[in-house]
């Protein structure tokens, strides 16, 4: 027994913030449960800075009558009720999760701790997106978001995330004009990643759907100036692009280092245009990852 209780005590008196790290590493539901340990033990996890949401949390649920939506939001309910600290970074993963309401109740509370700085909301394939609430701008304090089968409507152009410089949207539904306006609210992004998947309807309307002309395409850009890492499939580049695409763009992408680009088709000369395009304007550009769709292979061969 000696032995064990060293072991314990090396434990309980290791530096708070190593026990911190150690207790973000595992998943929330068994960071919770080292309370019962020991008095030393029961508010170590009242302070965590990173609350992390996954598919973990249903994993040897014991009450299998509750429905997804409840075990998921009485969990998280009770991790913010008796959470005591700042929390920097919050995510919220849970691929069987469908949208709901309860959601909007969650933002409103990290809406009132303002030292959120990275926030990841997943709502899972097959549900109806997520609408992000009003509330959800309120968290200036933002370095990075990633929004995947949600709906961004703007009710308002007075936010700003000045800290922001990273931004991923995947599924997202935004008309092209709001996404120009959002992106006009970030002065510093580094990072932008913009990814639907074709056979994905997102809300009543498709991804960054409008009739921009390619004044849109460089206004677009124009926003970019700090932009390091760009990720984008070829939905965006028929939305933005439904003109002729300027040979260049008036200010170059000097930052750039890294041009991911999916789904495109070499056979349509929009794309083609687009991706000589960046390249062109991009004179310090390090990395470049494009997939072409099978499709167009097949139509080769």
């Amino acid at each position: 027994m000696e032995p064990e209780r060293l072991l314990m005590d090396r434990i309980s008196n290791l530096p708070s913030s190593l026990v911190q790290t150690i207790l973000t590493l595992i998943p929330i539901r068994d960071a919770f449960r080292t309370s019962i340990l020991s008095r030393n033990w029961r508010h170590r996890c009242v302070n965590l800075p990173k609350l992390e949401f996954d598919d973990k949390l249903l994993e040897k649920s014991t009450n299998s009558q509750l429905s997804i939506k409840c075990k998921v939001v009485h969990a998280i309910y009770t991790v913010l009720l008796l959470h005591r600290g700042s929390v920097l970074e919050f995510s919220l993963c849970v691929s069987q999760l469908p949208s709901c309401c309860e959601i909007d109740q969650i933002i409103m509370h990290l809406a009132n701790n303002t030292t959120v700085e990275k926030f990841n909301l997943v709502i899972g394939l097959g549900h109806s997106a997520y609408k992000l609430p009003s509330s959800f701008f309120s968290l200036k304090r933002l370095t990075h978001i990633n929004l995947k089968n949600c709906v961004v409507q703007l009710q308002s152009t007075s936010f700003r995330f000045e800290r922001l410089t990273s931004l991923c949207f995947r599924n997202v539904s935004i008309t092209n004009k709001m996404l120009i306006c959002f992106i006009s609210c970030c002065p510093i992004l580094k990072s932008l990643t913009l990814v639907r998947s074709d056979n994905v309807p997102i809300g009543e309307e498709k991804h960054f759907v409008g009739s921009a002309q390619y004044s849109a395409l460089v206004q677009l850009f124009q926003l970019l100036p700090l932009i390091e890492h760009l990720e984008m499939n070829c939905c965006p580049v028929k939305c933005f692009a439904s003109g002729v695409i300027p040979q260049s763009l008036p200010n170059k992408l000097v930052h750039l280092r890294a041009l991911v680009l999916h789904g495109l088709s070499f056979g349509k000369e929009d794309e083609l245009r687009f991706v000589l395009l960046l390249v062109t304007s991009s004179p310090n550009l390090k990395k470049i990852k494009m997939e072409v769709k099978l499709q167009y292979w097949m139509n080769i061969f």
